[in-house]
């Protein structure tokens, strides 16, 4: 049998794997060679992915992958794209401003729902791998109840943490000295953009058309009320975590 894989591999100029062929149903990737008169099942070995770069998964049910990858080259230059089990995986060798709206642009285009999952920076072939993981139970099996249509790693961890430990133990863990829900949701939104501007001050005040000294105000009601001052890193880390979790709590 070694002979025979070493033979395909160097014809094909992939490697292969080659086991003898039962007439049992063929799943994706696989194919019936004959030769000397006997039947094999030949699969080429996925490790000739050649995925190296800043990479995403896409999911969508259309099984139009032509389509679907003319109109990823009409928008960007040299994206690299395969077709991986029920996966577009596209990298590029720079980082790009992919979001939600290249799902949106796809599922106009070919009429079928479509989320996106960015996995960072990939090199081996391990990784993605793991992301596939990520991506099957996130965007096809939806087994962390979410339905959006663009994600990150950052947001599978979040989503696990909290379907693992449940949202009360969290919060409870991360206010242990305070009591956000003593904050109304106009202030704890004000606290988690300030966070998201870079501790700016004048950029979130402009944000929610109020003065500055009203954002100093709001600031010092989250530190009386939660024992965070968010303009300290370590605390604006643990508030953030904890008032995107509240406030999806509430659905605001």
């Amino acid at each position: 049998m070694k002979d025979l894989i070493d033979f395909f591999s160097e014809k094909i100029g992939k490697n292969v794997e080659i086991f003898e062929y039962n007439d049992e149903e063929l799943k994706e990737g696989e194919e019936v060679i004959y030769f000397n008169n006997n039947k094999y099942k030949i699969i080429i070995s996925k490790k000739n992915i050649n995925i190296k770069g800043y990479t995403y998964l896409m999911y969508t049910k259309s099984s139009n992958f032509d389509e679907i990858k003319e109109i990823l080259k009409n928008l960007f230059s040299n994206p690299k794209i395969e077709k991986l089990k029920e996966f577009i995986v596209i990298s590029f060798r720079t980082e790009k401003e992919i979001t939600k709206e290249l799902a949106q642009i796809i599922e106009i285009e070919i009429y079928s729902k479509t989320k996106i999952l960015y996995l960072g920076y990939i090199e081996e072939y391990n990784q993605l791998e793991e992301g596939l993981k990520v991506g099957e139970e996130l965007l096809i099996e939806n087994s962390l109840k979410e339905e959006k249509i663009y994600y990150t790693l950052r947001d599978y961890f979040y989503l696990k943490t909290i379907n693992q430990l449940g949202k009360e133990e969290i919060l409870k863990y991360i206010f242990f000295d305070g009591n956000i829900e003593s904050l109304d949701d106009e202030t704890i939104k004000v606290g988690v953009s300030f966070i998201e501007n870079n501790l700016n001050i004048s950029k979130t005040a402009s944000k929610f058309f109020i003065h500055r000294n009203t954002l100093i105000y709001k600031l010092e009601k989250i530190k009386e009320k939660t024992d965070m001052d968010i303009r300290n890193f370590n605390d604006a880390k643990d508030f953030y975590f904890g008032a995107k979790l509240y406030l999806k709590s509430k659905k605001v």
